[in-house]
């Protein structure tokens, strides 16, 4: 089936494609390096997470952001939100070889944001 991920502003189409599930086209909009910054997402369910709340996307820091009440993405590391900031040095290390030295100066920021998102 044809399934289209607009612009929660203006209604247009960031993204397009034949997939069975809004979960799989964007999985395959973030694969492909589409711009969903103000996509709609609300009633998707993504990362097994029912959207009830567009998600926070940040870009400009090397890794694309994309914060859900329960999960967070950077890049292509999609992990608990909790999990992020219980995650050791190492374990961080060990996504890339550039994402400690990142996640110690965008760590505090993330953060933030994800409790920003939380409160209703």
């Amino acid at each position: 089936m044809k399934i289209q991920i607009k612009s929660w502003l203006s209604a247009s189409i960031l993204f397009e494609c034949d997939t069975d599930s809004i979960k799989l086209a964007v999985e395959l909009a973030v694969k492909s390096g589409a711009n969903l910054s103000g996509a709609n997402l609300s009633g998707a369910d993504l990362y097994g997470e029912k959207i009830g709340k567009i998600p926070i996307q940040i870009y400009g820091l090397k890794w694309w952001v994309n914060i859900t009440k329960k999960h967070i993405q950077i890049g292509c590391q999609i992990h608990k939100a909790e999990e992020w900031f219980k995650f050791t040095d190492k374990e961080i290390s060990e996504m890339h070889s550039e994402a400690l030295a990142w996640w110690k100066i965008h760590k505090k920021f993330i953060k933030s944001a994800w409790e920003l998102h939380c409160k209703d």
